[in-house]
């Protein structure tokens, strides 16, 4: 009697059943792993500038931004809202876009004059100015911003 080798139709899909339950589980942990990073201080600052910038066409008037030192927190309002973020840095300053107010204090270049807030305008524009952000590992990050789109600017690295 001559018997016949193979799999038969229910272990095939039975294996491929297998297969795909076990992918989909390695999927689904790896985009966790890589959605569960924490976010760095400018990427809230960035998601405050798109929020902000959206509340002021949506409204169609100016909106404020600023941060408070002592809840080191981002705010913004217009006349009817008001929000905040917190953004635990060292420190996190508003600075003007001219750069007339510089001073070599201590071996390191410092900016002694401070913008208390910035506007965003129902046009899409903003006031021009840079922002200093200083984590809390002391690393030390200036970004300019355009007040056209008020996207950064980018920069030529040395």
């Amino acid at each position: 009697m001559h018997r016949k080798t193979g799999f038969t139709l229910v272990e095939v899909l039975l294996t491929l059943a297998l297969i795909a339950m076990a992918s989909t589980v390695v999927l689904s942990d790896t985009s966790q792993f890589f959605q569960s990073r924490d976010d760095r201080p400018d990427d809230k600052f960035w998601q405050v500038v798109t929020a902000v910038r959206q509340s002021s066409l949506e409204q169609e008037q100016p909106v404020t931004l600023s941060y408070d030192q002592k809840t080191k927190s981002l705010q913004w309002k217009s006349l009817d809202t008001a929000h905040s973020l917190e953004l635990p840095v060292k420190t996190f300053r508003f600075l003007p876009e001219t750069r007339d107010s510089n001073y070599l204090i201590g071996g390191v270049l410092t900016e002694t004059t401070n913008l208390e807030c910035v506007k965003f305008y129902p046009d899409g524009t903003c006031d021009a100015f840079r922002v200093e952000i200083v984590e809390t590992d002391s690393r030390r990050e200036i970004i300019r911003i355009d007040p056209w789109t008020c996207a950064p600017i980018l920069t030529a690295t040395e």
